[in-house]
């Protein structure tokens, strides 16, 4: 599979305070956002071959949250013999409370 190489553009803020009011307008009591670590994200992307990360959404039936699993591409194919995280800290309650994206 190729990979698309303008996945993941840069936007405006004033476009990611749209994306982001709108979500949480339309989606009141959902997960916010996650945290995850800078290490985690170089662990995955220091991987031989990696060009680009994939996130899915996985369902944790222990705690009936939606979790995101994040795993590296390579060529846009998934790197599934490597690195995988899951466990990001879940918005609320891991919140930049003074940023305008949380708001």
């Amino acid at each position: 599979m190729e990979q698309n190489q303008t996945a993941g553009q840069q936007i405006t803020l004033e476009t990611a305070l749209a994306l982001t009011g709108n979500f949480r307008a339309k989606y009141p009591e959902a997960v916010q956002g996650y945290l995850i670590s800078a290490e985690n994200i170089k662990m995955i992307l220091a991987q031989e071959g990696c060009t680009g990360i994939r996130i899915y959404n996985g369902y944790d039936e222990e705690t009936g949250q939606i979790t995101p699993v994040i795993v590296g591409t390579n060529s846009g194919n998934d790197m599934c013999s490597g690195v995988i995280l899951d466990k990001a800290l879940p918005c609320p309650n891991y919140c930049d409370s003074s940023s305008a994206l949380c708001r």
